[in-house]
């Protein structure tokens, strides 16, 4: 152990022997006692680093850089550098590589949706949907005058056909019931358009891909 991590008095430090002599011996398996000194060992050269990390004076920035992890179970560990330089005259501003932050590496969130992977990450992901949700509702920042909007998108029509309204009478003076065969089929088959028909759906497809590309480009030029 180096010497900046003795303990005070040695009179607090006590042996299998001693407490064997002081306590009746109890039966331990094999395979608790190597895993409870396996994890003994582990928890004391956890302490060794962190000891040697205070000495050194990088304990309390390495505790700054995990703590805006927010508790992370399993962060993205990225290495690399930044350097920004002047366009203009090419003069380096600043450079920022990863082996200088107190990590040694650049530590980021890993963002899991998923609590059995990570439970901060996945408890931060189901606040910000459900705020999502909310401000889509009713109302947020940037959400103010039109908060919802509910859009109905009908299909042109190409002829009428035999429906059941909800004054209970088809145009054809009729009560349909749900077994009838003609809903759904025109009620004049010369003059229904059966090419407009035709075209529509075998296009429809298509058209609704380049009518959800337009609106996307024309709801980002308006933001």
């Amino acid at each position: 152990m180096p010497a900046q991590l003795q303990f005070p008095s040695p009179t607090t430090t006590f042996t299998l022997a001693n407490q064997a002599s002081a306590k009746p011996t109890h039966a331990v398996t094999p395979g608790a006692s190597a895993s409870r000194d396996s994890a003994l060992e582990r928890r004391a050269r956890l302490t060794v680093r962190l000891a040697k990390l205070a000495a050194a004076g990088y304990l309390s920035p390495l505790a700054r850089q995990v703590g805006g992890l927010g508790g992370c179970a399993r962060p993205i560990r990225l290495t690399g550098h930044r350097t920004r330089v002047d366009t203009a005259t090419g003069q380096v501003l600043d450079h920022l590589g990863a082996r200088q932050l107190p990590a040694g590496e650049l530590l980021v969130r890993c963002g899991n949706r998923r609590a059995t992977r990570c439970p901060a990450c996945s408890t931060v992901y189901r606040y910000d949907t459900y705020q999502l949700i909310a401000a889509g509702l009713r109302g947020g920042k940037t959400v103010a005058t039109h908060p919802r909007v509910f859009t109905t998108l009908t299909a042109p029509g190409f002829g009428p056909v035999h429906n059941q309204p909800d004054t209970g009478r088809c145009h054809c003076g009729h009560a349909h019931p749900d077994s009838d065969p003609l809903l759904g089929t025109p009620l004049d088959p010369k003059r229904y358009d059966y090419t407009g028909a035709v075209l529509w759906n075998a296009h429809a497809p298509a058209l609704w891909a380049r009518f959800t590309t337009h609106l996307r480009r024309e709801i980002a030029k308006a933001a």
